[in-house]
């Protein structure tokens, strides 16, 4: 299975650490360094994943996932976010539901276990 997972973070650093995390472990990664851009990647080749992080200049990962949500076409997209901040403070900020939450520094091993997660859980809901 050759699942593709798109990074939304302005964070070159963080990018390159968790491409090349799932890269190892047989992830196809895309990676957009706005929001904006993370957007047009979605409606140009939708990926099974969207990681994005929470802090971002222009349109932060609250917003991104609000346009991801209310869209009628990529609704169903599985979206984990990544943050320094607390879960708690995240929810409290968004009234979008992100499928799970990444705190920054990033480990290698729960990144692969949360993506895995919720692939698997995404193809139980929607099999092909």
């Amino acid at each position: 299975m050759n699942n593709k997972i798109l990074i939304v973070d302005d964070c070159p650093d963080t990018c390159l650490l968790m491409q090349v995390i799932l890269e190892l472990n047989n992830f196809n990664v895309d990676i957009a360094d706005n929001a904006v851009l993370g957007l047009s990647k979605i409606r140009n080749s939708p990926p099974n994943v969207v990681i994005t992080d929470n802090m971002m200049p222009d349109m932060d990962g609250c917003e991104f996932l609000r346009c991801i949500r209310t869209s009628n076409e990529y609704d169903y997209l599985p979206v984990l976010m990544v943050s320094g901040f607390d879960e708690a403070d995240i929810i409290a900020n968004s009234q979008y539901k992100f499928d799970a939450f990444i705190q920054k520094p990033i480990v290698p091993n729960r990144l692969v276990e949360i993506v895995n997660k919720v692939l698997n859980l995404n193809y139980e809901a929607n099999p092909p």
